[in-house]
């Protein structure tokens, strides 16, 4: 082969690589990049065509919670009622025997957007008894919040019980009604 056959069959392997490497490599990333969009676009498609059955999942989950929520909250009524509260709590007291007691009422304060009226019981009784009136106040169908319970053991293994209960309710009528001035 001559000289000049070889310079001529370099000159075609340098612009077959020239060309490949200008031109075929480039085009190969550009395609490379273009099968990676495809695909994430072919992905958000099929997430935008489950977004139905998501929602109905979600429907279906908030339902439950709602079931559940309800089940389980107790409500808080519009009104204080805070005399008739007490009236059901010393029928209960008379109930299990309690004589030795007294219960004692604040003013009403707001809360955030409650009210809450405090109340502190002072009773005197074996242990099932104090554990009784806990269970009675945790079993109403209103939310009454015990806040503090300080127990003293007298002779005999009777129990001195002090216990501060907050009676939430969310009218601000009863404050007005009790003296205090409308927030």
């Amino acid at each position: 082969m001559s000289r000049r056959s070889v310079q001529i069959a370099m000159a075609w392997v340098a612009l077959v690589a020239a060309g490949l490497g200008l031109g075929v490599l480039p085009g190969l990333k550009n395609l490379n990049r273009a099968n990676h969009d495809i695909h994430q676009a072919r992905s958000a498609l099929a997430a935008a065509s489950d977004r139905p059955a998501a929602l109905e999942r979600n429907e279906a989950t908030l339902a439950g919670l709602r079931e559940f929520a309800e089940a389980n909250s107790k409500s808080i009524p519009a009104q204080g009622d805070i005399a008739e509260f007490v009236r059901g709590l010393v029928t209960y007291l008379n109930k299990i025997g309690v004589d030795d007691r007294s219960i004692a009422t604040g003013t009403p304060a707001r809360e955030n957007d409650i009210m809450a009226a405090p109340m502190t019981v002072t009773m005197t009784g074996d242990f099932m008894a104090v554990y009784a009136t806990l269970e009675h106040v945790e079993s109403l169908p209103r939310l009454v919040r015990v806040s503090r319970l300080k127990l003293e053991l007298k002779s005999g293994g009777i129990l001195k019980a002090d216990l501060s209960l907050d009676v939430l309710f969310q009218g601000a009528d009863a404050v007005a009604a009790a003296g205090e001035a409308r927030p």
